[in-house]
């Protein structure tokens, strides 16, 4: 029985090494399948069994010896390496770090693990503590100057120092651009008036996640001048899909349901436009270097989130969204994609200027439409049936082949896929008569 718990544990660890691959989710329900692995070798562990034996073979018995230190090494080496190069690292360049991984962990298991586990004691416990609170009280006085310093800008040339002021400069404001203060849904959802004060009744709706919040001031502008007023509603990392509950934003399945019976209800409310991180919903995974994690989606067909099932539970959400909205009579605007850069703009170009690259970040219209292909096969599919139009950013943002991260010089983007003010402000010319009379 010992020997048949330890061979399973060790199939389900190699079974998570062998067949998890970037398009599981985890952690969550298949962290089980090698957690559970792992504990019935511990609890089944037998030194007369085959498992136990593979494991007792030196090589194996080496590497556990260096774990914690490989644990430490091999991810400032990958991390920092990426960083330098501005790209993902190739198969050899990987080996090769993981290779001097297993180096510096050896070095630091005899030169620094050792000396401290040693059977005599070379420190007291008090000499320990108070080695650490010193070094504690350093770091502390350290954090506080960065920290009241601002970080130390002046360690930048002016040049690199404006790149970051330009894109916090021009950040939208806290409350939106709200009438009054925002109704607050929970705990990243609100719900406003916006536009012209004198205009009633409410008769258009601006709904989204955050890129909604990047555009209101373009709509504010345009129904202030057109004597309109308009609902804005917003809750972040949660696209407009009726139905679908997204594992970046809690409680975006009650949202959308809420906001999609008011907007049915309310017969003065005819236009609705729709706006969201389209790709990132539909694709589940950030584009290139954006490290803002992965997005699942799940519906009542597909109750466990995947990658494999992101493109079907999208299609169904944004569809019945807009069939419940038209049969009401209302009529759907989606503002496609603002384009991803795969980069935190302001902060790459600094990196740039200071390693005097001239890297250009700027993806081109072909990587922007192949990120975008099922999207917009999505609002193809609905244009016809359901009388939906359809405005696409990257007509402008992507104008010259190359989608555009600077004006001026100045960044357009306040990371790797929101624009500043002055990069939204570049929209009017399609933004501006949706909203004429």
């Amino acid at each position: 029985v010992r020997e048949a718990g330890m061979a399973l544990g060790a199939l389900l660890v190699a079974f998570s090494i062998g067949v998890y691959s970037p398009n599981t989710p985890f952690p969550g329900e298949a962290a089980l399948v090698p957690c559970l692995g792992a504990a019935l070798i511990l609890w089944c562990g037998s030194r007369d069994s085959m498992v136990h034996a593979a494991l007792a073979w030196r090589p194996v018995v080496a590497i556990g010896l260096i774990s914690y230190s490989l644990y430490l090494w091999h991810w400032p080496l990958l991390v920092f390496a990426k960083y330098a190069l501005f790209r993902a690292l190739t198969p050899l360049e990987t080996a090769s770090l993981i290779g001097l991984s297993f180096l510096c962990a050896a070095l630091s298991w005899r030169y620094v693990e050792q000396p401290f586990r040693g059977r005599q004691e070379r420190f007291s416990r008090k000499q320990i503590f108070g080695f650490a609170a010193a070094l504690s009280a350093v770091l502390l006085v350290i954090g506080w100057v960065l920290q009241l310093h601002g970080g130390l800008p002046q360690r930048f040339s002016p040049e690199v120092r404006n790149t970051f002021a330009a894109a916090a400069h021009n950040r939208a404001p806290k409350r939106d651009g709200c009438l009054g203060k925002p109704r607050r849904i929970g705990p990243d959802a609100i719900e406003c008036r916006f536009g012209s004060p004198a205009a009633n009744p409410v008769d258009f709706i601006l709904w989204g996640d955050s890129h909604g919040s990047v555009l209101m001031p373009d709509f504010a502008e345009s129904a202030i001048r057109n004597h309109r007023a308009g609902l804005f509603a917003r809750i972040h990392g949660c696209a407009p899909l009726l139905g679908v509950e997204s594992s970046r934003a809690h409680g975006c399945a009650a949202f959308t349901a809420k906001v999609a019976q008011q907007v049915v209800r309310d017969p003065a409310i005819r236009d609705v436009f729709l706006i969201a991180h389209w790709a990132k919903s539909a694709e589940s995974i950030a584009y290139k270097h954006d490290d803002a994690g992965d997005v699942f989606l799940t519906d009542a067909q597909a109750l466990v989130g995947s990658r494999a099932s992101n493109h079907a539970v999208f299609a169904r959400g944004l569809e019945r969204l807009v069939a419940m909205l038209t049969r009401a009579g209302k009529r759907v605007t989606i503002i496609a994609s603002i384009p991803e850069i795969g980069w935190p703009v302001p902060e790459t170009l600094a990196r740039l200027r200071l390693a005097h690259s001239t890297r250009d970040i700027r993806p081109t219209l072909a990587e922007f439409e192949a990120r975008q292909h099922f999207v917009f096969r999505v609002f193809d599919r609905l244009k016809k049936p359901y009388g939906v139009r359809v405005v696409y950013p990257h007509q402008i943002l992507c104008a010259g082949g190359r989608c555009r991260v600077t004006e001026n010089g100045a960044p357009i983007y306040v990371d790797a896929h929101h624009l500043t003010y002055r990069g939204a402000a570049l929209l009017k010319p399609i933004m501006a008569p949706l909203l004429a009379r």
